[in-house]
């Protein structure tokens, strides 16, 4: 309220109740500076303030129809950035209905930022590392693809601009909330915020969700609070004047938040948040990467095995081959040999009844002769004759005993050789066919089986 032409500051001048019970001078008519149209108030306060006052002087504060605690109008909020850029900034209001953002009955919705969609997620090595979200195009425009199982960063194309005396609310588009996509944070925005929010999103569902960059996608509406000054205080006059002065008596956002968390970086302090599930994700594909990889090696070792069984299988035939052939041959030769024994003996039989056969040829003979001496000597000389056949015939008897002897001694020998030999081929048949069996028992635990069956 104006008196003698000074002006009181915003918070001292009087609300419409007030002013008309106020009695001014001698039928002076009172007039409210609040009560002016908005252009005009911004006119007459150019001077003195900067444009950035409305951030905390309420343009519209006598409006008696904008109350505290009530939700703004499409029709207000377009006069708030209209006029005062305030709420959203002027600019991409503007640009709005180009890129999909747009006012609705009391609220406005914002789109996607077209460059700025982030995700973190684990590479091949297993580091995280920050990567933009995949996009694509179809014929409802350019979108950004969610992946399942995911927490995503996209920032809002449009700059906020909420004053001190207003809160915002956002939240996702109900279509999205229906496909699955949650928004990662609550939903009011502080007084005094400037600049582009960062909505992280949560894709809990088992399938990629298309977010469309060019449509709504986040409603936000604004309320106002109680009046940010009283009556009787003094209003800064700067940004700067508001801290020094009101930054800790109204607990005023901090100004390092609105100043210096311009990017997700900051946001996060070196953090790098995962779904997770995404983990979970990453994790199982990689546990079924490393188990595919242990089936293939030991599918390979599993086939190397069964070559070098094979192969073990055909040198063991191979050296069984020539071992039955060895013993054939050694089975034939013992035969042989056996043979050979028998016709020895047969002819040392022979030899034998040859031998005596002559012998008994000659003692004929030597008994003519004796029978042709008995009637040409004496007794005596006879009886002498007789003496020395029998001691020739006892030596050569003696000598055929000896040889008959080693005969039989050698064709002994011989058999208790065949004997052994044949004992030693029956054992080593008996160590080979425990060999084969062995072997046989730990093919069937790989699963080989009938090999030598089929052999």
């Amino acid at each position: 309220m104006k008196q003698e032409g000074a002006e009181k500051p915003l918070a001292e001048q009087p609300s419409k109740a007030e002013a008309q019970e106020q009695p001014g001078p001698a039928g002076a008519e009172v007039k409210l500076e609040h009560s002016l149209e908005p252009n005009q108030l911004r006119e007459e306060k150019s001077e003195e303030l900067p444009v950035e006052k409305w951030l905390w002087i309420d343009p519209l504060g006598a409006d008696a129809t904008l109350k505290s605690g009530a939700v703004l109008l499409a029709e207000d909020i377009a006069r708030y950035v209209k006029g005062y850029n305030l709420l959203i900034n002027r600019n991409d209001f503007e640009q709005g209905p180009v890129c999909g953002a747009r006012l609705k009955g009391a609220s406005y919705t914002m789109t996607p930022h077209p460059d700025d969609a982030w995700m973190f997620r684990k590479n091949d090595a297993g580091v995280v590392e920050e990567v933009a979200l995949e996009r694509g195009r179809n014929s409802d425009g350019d979108y950004y693809v969610v992946p399942k199982n995911s927490l995503v960063f996209i920032k809002l194309k449009q700059e906020l601009r909420v004053p001190y005396y207003m809160i915002g609310r956002h939240n996702l588009k109900i279509n999205y909330v229906y496909r699955g996509l949650l928004l990662g944070t609550g939903p009011q925005v502080d007084p005094g915020y400037v600049g582009n929010l960062i909505i992280p999103l949560h894709n809990f569902t088992t399938d990629d969700v298309r977010v469309l960059i060019t449509d709504s996608f986040v409603n936000i509406d604004f309320v106002r609070t109680t009046p940010l000054f009283r009556a009787g205080e003094e209003i800064p006059t700067s940004l700067d004047e508001l801290y020094l002065k009101c930054e800790k008596t109204k607990c005023l956002l901090q100004s390092f938040k609105v100043n210096y968390r311009k990017s997700l970086d900051r946001y996060l302090g070196g953090s790098q948040p995962m779904s997770q599930m995404g983990k979970f994700d990453y994790e199982f594909k990689k546990l079924s990467t490393d188990a595919e990889a242990v089936r293939v090696r030991t599918a390979a070792e599993a086939e190397q095995m069964k070559l070098e069984v094979a192969r073990t299988l055909l040198e063991s035939s191979t050296k069984q081959s020539s071992f039955e052939e060895k013993l054939t041959g050694k089975w034939e030769t013992a035969r042989n040999f056996t043979n050979l024994g028998a016709v020895a003996l047969l002819g040392i039989i022979i030899v034998l009844l040859t031998y005596f056969k002559t012998d008994e040829k000659r003692l004929k003979e030597s008994v003519i002769e004796l029978q042709s001496a008995v009637a040409s000597t004496n007794t005596a000389t006879f009886e002498l004759r007789i003496q020395q056949m029998e001691l020739s015939n006892r030596q050569a008897m003696g000598q055929t005993s000896n040889q008959v002897a080693r005969l039989s001694m050698q064709i002994s020998n011989a058999e208790l050789a065949i004997h052994a030999g044949l004992q030693g081929v029956e054992n080593r048949v008996d160590t080979l066919e425990a060999s084969m069996s062995r072997l046989t028992n730990r093919l069937e635990k790989f699963g080989i089986t009938n090999i030598l069956g089929n052999r």
